[in-house]
């Protein structure tokens, strides 16, 4: 999973600077450079910041974060715990 590469497109989708996408995820330019390469997981905060001001849940940017090659692994892991999460609201 690349969630670097998945907020780059996010970034370049909304047609903001990294200066400017930083200052909306409160975060510094350096922090967003280090998770744009790879070399930092987006921190909490920056989740519910996306989640918050662009309307892009957690799964949506596990989604765009994952590799053709991965698909088929992640499947069947998304679909357990996306049926564990509906059973437990149901129980």
């Amino acid at each position: 999973m690349n969630f670097g590469q998945a907020l780059t497109e996010i970034r370049l989708r909304k047609k903001l600077s990294k200066v400017e996408f930083a200052e909306q995820l409160n975060i510094s330019r350096v922090t967003l450079n280090k998770i744009e390469s790879g070399e930092h997981l987006p921190p909490q905060k920056v989740i519910d910041t996306l989640k918050k001001k662009f309307e892009i849940s957690p799964y949506t940017l596990v989604l765009l974060s994952l590799t053709d090659d991965e698909i088929e692994d992640i499947k069947l892991e998304i679909f357990k715990d996306t049926r564990s999460r509906l059973l437990n609201k149901i129980y």
